[in-house]
């Protein structure tokens, strides 16, 4: 059974909670997050979510990664790829292709307006390093 509804409830609370208080304050923002093959800055992304908070749209698309899932990456995630097919929690997941993410997300971005405010959660701290 193919879901490509998964992770779209389990969006962790820290990054939600920045969402309800950006959205208090009526800060134009898309926060994002990416799923990625291992903490390094050269992984290849296997998920993208994003939350807008000026139309409370959000986005979550997987793509198959080019490079291997780490062990470590699939405890914390679920993420895996079985036979050729990306899968949560050994759930195949609808992939959109790879060349379609980023414009898919880069849409999503601009659907939000102009001087929208873009964050990415955890980014430094695992992707910049």
């Amino acid at each position: 059974m193919m879901r490509d509804d998964v992770n779209i409830e389990e969006i962790h609370e820290e990054i939600l909670s920045p969402v309800i208080v950006m959205n208090s304050q009526n800060v134009k923002a898309v926060i994002f997050y990416l799923e990625t093959t291992g903490l390094r800055h050269d992984s290849d992304i296997g998920q993208i979510t994003a939350v807008s908070t000026v139309n409370d749209e959000i986005l979550n698309l997987y793509a198959i990664p080019t490079k291997q899932i780490s062990e470590e990456v699939s405890e914390v995630t679920k993420i895996t790829v079985q036979t050729r097919q990306l899968c949560y929690d050994n759930t195949p997941v609808y992939c959109t292709p790879r060349e379609k993410v980023s414009t898919n997300f880069v849409d999503f971005v601009n659907k939000s307006g102009e001087d929208v405010l873009l964050v990415g959660h955890n980014i430094k701290s695992f992707y910049l390093s």
